[in-house]
């Protein structure tokens, strides 16, 4: 999937905004996370955001983060100098499990 740059400046905007937001937010101490990537839709008005996270409460994240958006999609229009701000759906990017899965299928094929 290709972005504009309309949407490729937008993501960029917000996902360096929303990282300040969440770090204010988020209270999970045992858990690294950070915001792997925004995908906003071509009319800017909802923006998939891709959570990275490692640790054991690293679902809990995602569902928090849902159970907020509302909250966190207002503190982000507070920054943001446009007419509206977008509706955000959080998701975990599964990235990196899949990269470990991957390397531990060429190790035990490397074994044989």
């Amino acid at each position: 999937m290709s972005l504009s740059l309309r949407q490729q400046k937008a993501a960029s905007l917000w996902q360096n905004i929303l990282g300040q937001v969440l770090v204010d937010e988020l209270l999970f101490k045992n858990t690294a996370w950070s915001i792997f990537t925004v995908i906003p839709t071509a009319d800017l008005k909802t923006a998939r955001v891709y959570i990275s996270a490692i640790g054991p409460e690293a679902d809990h994240i995602i569902e928090q983060l849902n159970q907020r958006k509302g909250e966190i999609a207002k503190a982000l229009a507070s920054q943001l100098k446009s007419k509206f701000s977008p509706k955000l759906e959080f998701i975990r990017d599964t990235t990196e499990d899949k990269a470990f899965e991957i390397e531990q299928m060429i190790n035990q094929l490397e074994d044989k």
